[in-house]
């Protein structure tokens, strides 16, 4: 078996509401389907979400990276996946989110050749998680009727976005615990506070039974992380901070966090982040499994690894709910704040037709 064509399919979706973090905010998503087509008809798909702040790529460098990875891959055996990911590093620098997408439909072609779900190779270790729904940075009432709903609609897990307004955190965490003793909430500052900052008011939330925070200071700041580690009763989840072996081999030394977050758009896919879970987990770290926004494919495919591996213990898989329409039908289910998958093979997901593709560009 070979790779005979190699197809990208960019596309703009608006978002349901303008999502807001310490860091930015987006209203659309602008990301590319990868269609990998076989000399035995087998169709892998994958998907890049570049963000030019976290994976250093904005649309076009995507497409002209999945140019340059042409040549290397027609023709190469795509259950070789070693021997192309040589080539496919030998050719790229960077460019994390267009080698996830290539790995990940070399995944979904893995997984229709030998008639096993991704979840299945990889491990297989569960059938369904909870996932996070996350509210983005808004005013605390906005916040509070946002929750509300999400609380009525049988979500488990909030993820609440914080970093910009201390007091105001505070405030929304409070309230938030006030609506609702039962619901489980993480907070995710996005590097938005200084350690002092994030050791105060942590320390203030710290009653209001928070699972974790994530990335509560600058990427690069490991010791102000391991101050904040130190100081606080909550549990600190790199997410920035770790985008490669290297970088979570340097948190694991530093002692830094208790947990990582492994995306599959910052990280190049499906096959390093298995890589990565297995160096935490060998230094007693835990694992969530998260997302850029991304369309049903990428989650989809996120879901596959979060299932699959027994150090993933969280998942925060909610993204494609924040968009207008979605080019796929099957793959991920969400359900009250449960993922699971429909499909037999593969990623068991589909997309649609290449013309109604073209009207998402």
């Amino acid at each position: 078996m070979k790779i005979s064509k190699v197809e990208s399919f960019p596309l703009k979706i608006p978002l349901r509401s303008p999502f807001k973090i310490a860091t930015g905010e987006s209203s659309f998503y602008e990301g590319c389907l990868v269609k990998l087509t076989t000399d035995i008809g087998i169709i892998g798909w994958g998907e890049a979400s570049p963000s030019q702040r976290i994976t250093g790529e904005l649309i076009d460098d995507v497409l002209k990276g999945l140019e340059r990875l042409r040549d290397p891959l027609i023709g190469s055996d795509p259950l070789e996946a070693e021997a192309l990911w040589e080539k496919i590093e030998a050719e790229l620098e960077g460019h994390s989110s267009t080698k996830a997408a290539v790995d990940i439909a070399l995944y979904d072609i893995l997984g229709k050749r030998t008639n096993l779900k991704v979840k299945n190779i990889l491990g297989g270790h569960k059938d369904s998680i909870e996932t996070s729904i996350t509210i983005p940075i808004k005013g605390v009432t906005e916040t509070l009727k946002e929750a509300g709903e999400l609380i009525r609609e049988g979500t488990k897990v909030i993820k609440l976005k914080i970093g910009l307004n201390p007091e105001e955190d505070l405030e929304k965490v409070r309230r938030i615990r006030e609506l609702d003793e039962n619901v489980r909430l993480r907070v995710d500052a996005n590097q938005g506070y200084t350690p002092e900052q994030a050791i105060s008011v942590l320390r203030e939330m710290e009653p209001y039974q928070i699972e974790f925070c994530e990335q509560p200071v600058a990427e690069e700041d490991l010791e102000g992380m391991k101050s904040v580690r130190d100081e606080v009763g909550i549990a600190i989840m790199a997410d920035e901070s770790v985008k490669s072996l290297q970088d979570a081999q340097r948190v694991a030394q530093s002692g830094a966090c208790n947990l990582v977050n492994l995306k599959l758009m910052k990280m190049g896919g499906i096959r390093r982040c298995a890589k990565i879970s297995s160096l935490l987990e060998g230094a007693g770290i835990g694992c969530m499994v998260g997302c850029m926004v991304e369309t049903k494919v990428g989650i989809t495919a996120g879901t596959h690894l979060a299932l699959a591996l027994a150090n993933v213990r969280y998942a925060d898989l909610d993204s494609h709910l924040y968009l207008t329409s979605d080019p796929t039908k099957g793959g991920i289910i969400t359900e009250e704040g449960v993922n699971w998958l429909l499909g037999t093979m593969g990623l068991g997901i589909e997309v649609v037709g290449e013309k109604e593709l073209a009207e998402y560009a």
